[in-house]
Order: C-alpha cells, then sequence, then structure tokens
C-alpha cells in the first residue's frame, strides 16, 4: 500500500504491517485549539472575549460545519492555563480551520489587552 503525506513524502507499506487505519476525509473533522492565558489575567474578561470572538468566527470562517464553542478551562501549565476552542469542520479541513483559528483568536485577544503568555525564567543572584 503507498500512502502520500501531505508534504510529499510516500510511504510504502506491506499490508500485512497495516493494523490500524484512521481516514480522517470520510467524515467531518474536529479543529481543535487550545489558548494559553497569563494567569494574571481577568478570566471573566478572557472568557467574555474568546465568546464573542467564537460568535464571529462561526459568521465568517469558512469550511465549519458547526458553531466555535468554548469549551473553558482546559489545562493549566507552568506559565499560563489553557482555554478549548472546538469547531467541527468539512473533511480533511480542520488542519487549516486551527490556523485560522489561532490567527484570529490571538488578534482578538491582543486588540483587547490580553497578552499571550511564554515561558520566562527568573534568575535571582544572591
Amino acid at each position: 500500500t503507498k500512502l502520500k503525506s501531505f508534504d510529499g513524502q510516500l510511504y510504502i507499506v506491506a499490508n500485512r504491517n497495516i493494523v490500524e487505519v484512521i481516514n480522517h476525509s470520510m467524515a467531518n473533522s474536529l479543529a481543535i485549539v487550545d489558548v494559553p492565558i497569563s494567569y494574571e489575567d481577568d478570566l471573566d474578561k478572557v472568557e467574555k472575549v474568546l465568546s464573542e470572538a467564537c460568535e464571529k468566527l462561526t459568521e465568517t470562517l469558512e469550511n465549519l460545519k458547526g458553531e466555535v464553542n468554548l469549551l473553558g478551562i482546559n489545562s493549566y501549565d507552568a506559565s499560563s492555563l489553557a482555554y478549548r476552542v472546538t469547531v467541527e469542520t468539512v473533511a480533511g479541513e480542520h488542519f487549516a480551520v486551527q490556523r485560522k483559528l489561532r490567527k484570529a483568536l490571538y488578534e482578538e485577544l491582543k486588540k483587547n489587552g490580553i497578552e499571550i503568555p511564554y515561558n520566562q525564567l527568573v534568575v535571582r543572584n544572591g
């Protein structure tokens, strides 16, 4: 069996070695984006901004099969917490939609004075 990856690489696999197959083109896909937020930010404001952005994006993004949903806080990391945003997409379009979501959500947060955190190292001498 020959499999061609999205970046053009051709994989040749003996059929006896195929154990599991995932077909992303058969049914709708799910775009999942985790948005990191600083612990210092006002979470009520963040949720309001993200909710409004999700409503706008539902109307403007292409290849969606449903509404853009803000699910809530998904994880706590060392320098941030992450909100999860999801949307069902046309089969195989989830990666493109994820990239568009990341850009649009970043721009909306920036416009509202909410910074995306980055790892910082504090060094103390003495």
